[in-house]
């Protein structure tokens, strides 16, 4: 199965892609195209990272790792998976194409 970081990436990756999800319609259509590529997490969790990410804010000081992730617009955040019942960790990079393409169903 494919982590939700690798599934963003093969979004970017590819036009073919990255043209399929822009043809989607809705979240039910969303998805689908979630288990066709045997991604590890849902639809549901993919738009809650996403929607922790644009309600995200840091406050005091940041480690190091954090001032790199940040400068380069890479955030890491901590999702719940229902498939495997695990917390994951993603790197997300926002204004991304994957990014903006699934940002429209939030």
């Amino acid at each position: 199965m494919k982590t939700v970081e690798e599934l963003f990436h093969e979004i970017n990756e590819s036009e073919e892609l990255l043209k399929e999800i822009n043809g989607l319609k809705n979240k039910t259509e969303f998805e689908s195209f979630i288990s066709k590529y045997d991604c590890e997490t849902t639809a549901d969790e993919i738009i809650e990272l996403i929607k922790s990410i644009n309600d995200s804010s840091y406050e005091g000081e940041l480690e190091d790792e954090a001032v790199e992730d940040v400068a380069g617009g890479r955030f890491q955040y901590a999702y719940n998976t229902k498939k495997s019942g695990s917390v994951k960790k993603a790197y997300i990079k926002k204004k991304t194409k994957a990014y903006d393409s699934i940002s429209r169903f939030c």
